[in-house]
């Protein structure tokens, strides 16, 4: 029953990273978690498959240093292809990659697409290639292209391969379609049966071109300042643009770029406007970024440093966009089921490591998700199911000291009255699932743990990177359990309070309710929750009591 005179002031612990322009404005943050019917969940965790590179003798090179740079699936020929630094790999159902060949090109993103011909079309900001198989026999055959041609994208549509053109030369305006010439190369449509094509809207270079979900004839071609449709009308036009519309944006960078079965969404900018995140849909195009993520991206040093991909997990869409430079290194999300931005992260807070992805029937794991890795040249596996980094390679020794915990955290918004008066916030508290650890039973606290070091109020106080502080003499209690960490800001989340930690009850004690008392006057609170442990996490809103 709530005491008289006291007042129940809920905390929006559920949300997305609604930021502000200032953290004054809205502190609002969560990395790792996103919302679903109201409740918080974790958003997956992953663990390394195998190591794309390999060695003389086809197993796994010693060594993953560099960078995943591509990975496509081919529907058609039933695996996947990967390129790592300057090597491109076969991997079938096995999930063990074979060498294919190497490209000229050792760093940057790299683009793939598929025909009906059993060709695979690689373009990689310099050269094209295609990748033949037929079997088990694959091979990678360089291409030869006009000098007017610096190929930054390739698209399959309609039997051709379309190809974008990042030279950026006063005389060259042009993007390419390309046919089918013989098992291993492919020829330019001739530009008198339709086979260039430029921008006319504004004078821009198409520096990409996607299918547009839905439209089987319509295409997207993405300038840097601006986007027009073109419709595959055959003939000797072949594509004809759709002159009474267009989009007064383009594309910052091609690897911006990302598609699903109703979506194309890109970061976009134009001569007049700073970038902003676009999608083009059923009903048109519509900028999702929010005022401040739009000021977060407005001060980005190296947007070049830039990938995105779309990825259902939980039955929830989202638009993923990762920064990767030394000045700016985070990742976003939109979740297009709630309308909500979320933060993602590696195990140091800093930008999430994948790159491509794709789902892929494999005889290791039936339907999973697969990506490469900025980092490294690892290919991992996304698992909703996994609640945890597990860095450990299948070909090394197991260290357990490479299974990361995934930093869930949120910053909710400011707790202020309506006058803004102030108040003395007598406790806050939550709703979250406990008891479900199967790490974690009673009898492992028990045989842990015979000296327990409390106070009055049964508090820990823990420091910034989590550990406890216990009294000079104290006998601290070993044992692994979930925790939720507390940390309080009263001027609007610019610093916040030391941390006290609310250990989570072990398999079986599924009392639901975490409180935290005595947290002072203030007029202006700020909550920020950091959530520890191997295993899922469940959490609904709260409350702070205040008098």
């Amino acid at each position: 029953m709530l005491d008289s005179g006291k007042e129940q002031i809920p905390v929006s612990i559920v949300g997305g990273s609604n930021f502000g322009i200032h953290t004054k404005v809205n502190a609002e943050k969560t990395f790792n978690m996103f919302v679903s019917d109201k409740w918080f969940l974790d958003f997956p965790g992953f663990k390394v498959v195998t190591n794309i590179r390999r060695n003389a003798t086809g197993g796994p090179n010693a060594s993953s240093l560099g960078a995943g740079r591509g990975l496509f699936l081919s529907t058609r020929g039933g695996f996947v292809l990967s390129v790592v630094n300057s090597e491109v790999y076969r991997i079938d159902a096995n999930l063990k990659p074979r060498l294919v060949g190497s490209i000229d090109t050792g760093a940057g993103e790299v683009f793939m697409d598929e025909n009906l011909s059993k060709q695979i079309c690689l373009v990689d900001g310099v050269n094209v290639y295609i990748i033949s198989y037929v079997g088990s026999a694959t091979t990678l055959t360089k291409q030869v292209v006009t000098a007017d041609l610096i190929p930054s994208y390739v698209e399959y549509h309609n039997s051709f391969f379309l190809i974008a053109n990042a030279k950026s030369t006063v005389d060259s305006t042009k993007w390419y379609v390309f046919q089918f010439l013989a098992a291993t190369t492919i020829a330019q449509v001739t530009a008198a049966n339709g086979g260039e094509h430029t921008l006319q809207t504004k004078p821009d270079y198409p520096i990409a071109i996607k299918r547009i979900p839905g439209q089987s004839d319509n295409i997207l071609v993405l300038g840097t300042t601006v986007c027009e449709i073109y419709q595959h009308v055959g003939g000797l036009q072949n594509y004809r643009r759709v002159s009474s519309l267009s989009i007064d944006y383009g594309c910052q960078n091609v690897s911006t770029i990302a598609s699903s079965d109703k979506y194309i969404a890109w970061l976009a900018t134009n001569e007049d406007n700073a970038p902003v995140i676009m999608v083009y849909g059923e009903g048109g195009t519509t900028v999702i970024s929010t005022d401040g993520i739009e000021h977060l991206l407005s001060r980005l040093k190296n947007p070049e440093k830039s990938t995105a991909y779309f990825t259902r997990q939980g039955g929830h869409l989202f638009y993923c966009l990762t920064f990767f430079g030394e000045e700016n290194s985070f990742t976003i999300a939109y979740d297009f089921n709630s309308k909500m931005f979320f933060n993602l992260s590696d195990a140091d807070l800093s930008y999430h490591p994948m790159r491509q992805l794709v789902f892929f029937d494999s005889k290791v794991d039936i339907g999973k998700t697969y990506f490469v890795s900025l980092k490294n040249t690892l290919l991992y596996e996304l698992d909703f199911d996994a609640t945890t980094y597990d860095e450990n390679r299948p070909d090394e020794v197991r260290d357990e000291a490479k299974v990361h915990e995934i930093p869930r955290l949120r910053f909710t918004n400011s707790i202020r009255k309506a006058n803004s008066g102030r108040y003395i916030a007598d406790s806050f508290v939550m709703t979250i699932d406990q008891g479900n650890d199967p790490i974690t039973s009673q009898s492992d606290i028990d045989n842990a743990c015979n000296d327990f070091i409390i106070d009055e109020d049964e508090i820990d106080i823990i420091t910034e990177q989590g550990q406890s502080t216990v009294t000079e003499d104290s006998t601290e209690c070993i044992v692994y359990r979930q925790a939720v960490d507390c940390a309080i800001s009263k001027n609007g989340g610019a610093t916040y309070s030391s941390f006290v930690r609310r250990e989570l009850n072990p398999i079986g004690k599924r009392k639901n309710i975490l409180r935290w008392s005595r947290m002072g006057q203030a007029n202006d609170l700020t909550i920020q929750l950091r959530f520890w442990g191997k295993h899922h996490f469940v959490v609904n809103d709260g409350y702070v009591e205040i008098t």
